[in-house]
């Protein structure tokens, strides 16, 4: 399904992967009745590249009545980081900034790939001047990405809690968002979410709703066509 090292390409978007992680629990000679599955997603931020940017979906699958919830929590508070270090002071200094031991770190050498690294002996051991470092991001070698899974848990569970206004089922939410905010100086549409879509996964109601927030317009920093 993927690897967050990429010696196995991620077969599908993560919202995506995500469902088919929880559906796979289901599978074989599994007895349980639910799935559940977290998929993180890391990179640059869709609008200020040089931000990290985490997302972290959860998904539910229910097999006996063939429903799926998924939520998602968004943030830039993140160790996501890598470095080419050319000394041990360097890598030191690396490995302190992104709050090592606690946080994993892998080790790109010549010729080797080193995961899970939790302590200075085992950094020291495979460290070779150039190398990179980069931060584990898998959950159990980072304590940041246990908090984010913890918020999207929460999310989801009140989400399940959430009945649906037509069949009173729990677990209505949001299911797609409407981009083109409208600028307040120029009145164009802009890339950031405009109305989110709530809906039901049993009786497939769906009701459009304007932002939580309450923001109405844009800001012209946001705008393309005010700030290109």
């Amino acid at each position: 399904l993927g690897t967050f090292t990429a010696e196995v390409e991620r077969p599908e978007a993560p919202d995506k992967l995500v469902l088919s992680k929880a559906r796979l629990a289901l599978s074989g000679a599994s007895q349980h009745d639910c799935g559940l599955a977290s998929e993180g997603s890391f990179g640059p931020h869709p609008y200020v590249p040089w931000l990290p940017f985490h997302e972290e979906f959860l998904a539910l699958v229910d097999g006996e009545r063939n429903l799926s919830w998924v939520e998602v929590e968004r943030t830039t508070e993140t160790v996501f980081r890598h470095a080419n270090v050319q000394t041990w002071e360097l890598a030191e200094v690396f490995a302190s900034q992104v709050g090592f031991p606690h946080q994993g770190l892998i080790l790109r050498g010549t010729g080797e790939l080193v995961k899970g690294i939790r302590d200075w002996a085992t950094l020291k051991a495979h460290f070779s001047p150039g190398c990179r470092l980069e931060t584990d991001m898998r959950a159990q070698h980072c304590p940041t990405r246990r908090t984010v899974i913890e918020r999207v848990a929460k999310k989801l569970a009140a989400r399940l809690q959430t009945a649906c206004p037509a069949c009173k089922a729990g677990g209505f939410g949001v299911v797609d968002q409407l981009y083109g905010l409208r600028c307040e100086l120029c009145r164009q549409p802009t890339e950031l979410v405009d109305k989110l879509i709530y809906g039901c996964s049993a009786c497939h109601f769906q009701q459009v709703c304007p932002r939580p927030d309450g923001r109405l317009w844009a800001e012209p920093k946001d705008c393309c066509h005010c700030n290109p």
